[in-house]
């Protein structure tokens, strides 16, 4: 073998590397209509479990559960369920302020 030999082969052209393709054709799915699946995932969202625990409960792929999470309509219908959840907590927080006073009396 000769000095140059590995220069050759460092230095020579090279196909590009096709494990990588930095996301510009990565394969996503979009829901763009809610089915009774997607609704079950939300739910399961709402209650702030993860995604393997999901993908278990339903025997669906992690990947679906991913997909869904990160559509704009589950995002969407996320954010509306979220805050009526929020609003929930709030009014019965006020609840029990107003009615402690009582049931400790009792």
């Amino acid at each position: 073998m000769t000095e140059t030999a590995p220069e050759k082969y460092f230095d020579a052209p090279r196909e590009p590397d096709q494990r990588r393709n930095n996301g510009e054709d990565r394969k996503t799915f979009e829901v763009d209509k809610m089915w009774e699946m997607h609704h079950e995932i939300v739910r399961y969202l709402v209650m702030g479990m993860k995604n393997v625990d999901i993908c278990k409960i339903l025997g669906i792929s992690q990947a679906m559960v991913s997909y869904v999470r990160n559509s704009k309509i589950v995002k969407d219908k996320l954010a509306i369920m979220r805050a009526a959840r929020d609003a929930d907590t709030v009014d019965v927080a006020r609840d029990i302020r107003e009615k402690a006073p009582k049931a400790l009396a009792l």
